[in-house]
């Protein structure tokens, strides 16, 4: 009997439509501060299973129901593996600016937002003990130096529990959650 060797491995590319930030405005984002990419995972989306039904790799089949268990026993099936490319040109320079990463089942977090890092500039009180650390910067008396922000890189990893519902993350317009 010979052996028929099947093409088990394959590996697919597809671009994702964006709704932050918003294709529609040209997908406009500053690459020197930390950013939220997000995709909906709508009928349309290469992440969701395949409807009415999908097959697994042992040829079981699963309704193509998009809840939560099903998604990632779908993604985990297929070994996905999600690579995000973003690239543009730097102004300032006109070079090709790049960044890139992959992101498999084990390092996607449900559920779950990213802490906030970005805050308007602190000035420091100083040592004399005055209110003990740091303030807001005075707006009434604002210089354009003032008009700064820090970005603090020990909470750019940190995530926390997020409502399970569109209506609640600043990312996802009203319109896109109905």
């Amino acid at each position: 009997m010979e052996e028929i060797d099947i093409e088990t491995t394959h590996f697919i590319t597809r671009q994702v439509r964006l709704t932050n930030p918003d294709e529609s405005f040209g997908n406009h984002i500053l690459m020197s501060l930390p950013q939220v990419v997000v995709h909906r995972m709508d009928r349309n989306s290469p992440l969701l299973p395949p409807q009415p039904v999908w097959y697994d790799a042992d040829g079981a089949a699963h309704p193509g129901l998009s809840d939560f268990d099903n998604l990632k026993a779908f993604l985990q099936d297929r070994l996905a593996e999600i690579v995000v490319l973003v690239e543009g040109t730097d102004e300032g320079t006109g070079a090709p600016v790049q960044a890139r990463h992959s992101y498999t089942l084990y390092d996607l977090a449900w559920n779950k937002t990213f802490v906030s890092c970005i805050a308007p500039s602190m000035e420091d009180v100083g040592e004399d003990g005055n209110d003990g650390g740091w303030r807001l910067p005075l707006r009434q008396h604002s210089t354009e130096a003032d008009n700064v922000v820090q970005v603090d890189f020990s909470k750019f990893h940190d995530i926390v529990d997020t409502p399970l519902d569109c209506e609640s993350c600043a990312y996802v317009t009203p319109s896109e959650s109905s």
